[in-house]
């Protein structure tokens, strides 16, 4: 395999320790074993990389799949809900996958338009009525301060040259404007307990691994500021990191509702599975 080593993507240190290796046990695209690594600021990453990511997005991959019409998932969508007070505005969502969640805004009132990689992805978002570009948000080239809100959902990441991307972000945002992002949590419950079988680990896919404390040090190196910060328990992950390490999820079917009530108690102590946070563009 064709790998590239990288400097840390928070601080672009080359210092680094191996935390564990780990393979691609969710889409099995290869056998290879990948280094997750840690810098000497706390960021954790994979170390080296493929040189073709696009490589190990399977066909059926969830963000790109066909919902149809998408009317359920729009009526069902809670993703913006930290975003929902303010009025409605020029929102961009990055990594927007076939645009359903684009759709629950225009509902709402928002103007939307949206980034994404996949072709297929981005012809089903056109086909709703959706302003959505191929490709990378550097790439799509927006004027500054075009938006009021920008959106990523599980993109952070995927993206190697993260701190690029949320610097982008920034020049888009207009003064007052925000981000929200939601992201695997590296220290939450699910990750220190399964490890490298961490559903969520999602490697080579996943290139980078937050905790509360890098991706707050994420936002503040690219001059945004944390307006908020929260956790996010997924009883679900755990049953899917429980298949990845034992091969089954027998007898977890019957004790969801219990996974469900301790994850729910675990989260008061900060360990839910994802993080989401908003961080707001200093107004000078």
């Amino acid at each position: 395999m064709d790998l590239v080593k990288r400097r840390c993507p928070l601080c672009d240190g080359d210092r680094h320790r191996t935390v564990f290796r780990a393979r691609d046990l969710n889409s099995k695209t290869t056998d290879h074993d990948f280094d997750v690594v840690r810098c000497r600021c706390r960021m954790t990453y994979l170390n080296p990389v493929p040189r073709d990511l696009s490589r190990h997005y399977p066909t059926a991959y969830d963000a790109h799949r066909d919902l149809g019409d998408g009317t359920k998932r729009r009526r069902h969508s809670h993703r913006f809900d930290r975003v929902l007070d303010l009025p409605p505005g020029d929102l961009l969502d990055v990594g927007c996958g076939s645009g359903f969640d684009l759709l629950a805004m225009r509902d709402r009132h928002w103007r939307v338009a949206g980034v994404e990689m996949n072709p297929q992805a981005v012809e089903r978002a056109r086909a709703q009525g959706l302003d959505v570009r191929q490709g990378t948000l550097s790439e799509a080239n927006f004027p500054a301060a075009s938006f009021d809100v920008v959106t990523l959902f599980h993109v952070l990441e995927h993206v190697t040259d993260v701190l690029a991307l949320v610097r982008e972000i920034r020049r888009i945002l207009r003064p007052g404007g925000v981000m929200l992002a939601q992201v695997p949590n590296f220290d939450g419950a699910n990750a220190r307990l399964f490890k490298a079988a961490w559903y969520e680990l999602d490697v080579p896919r996943h290139v980078n691994f937050f905790s509360s404390a890098t991706l707050r040090d994420l936002v503040g190196r690219a001059s945004l500021e944390v307006a908020s910060l929260r956790w996010i328990e997924s009883a679900a992950d755990f049953r899917r990191s429980f298949k990845n390490r034992f091969g089954h999820t027998a007898g977890l079917r019957a004790a969801k509702p219990l996974l469900k009530a301790a994850f729910t108690v675990l989260n008061f102590w900060r360990t839910g599975d994802m993080l989401e946070i908003v961080a707001r563009h200093r107004v000078r």
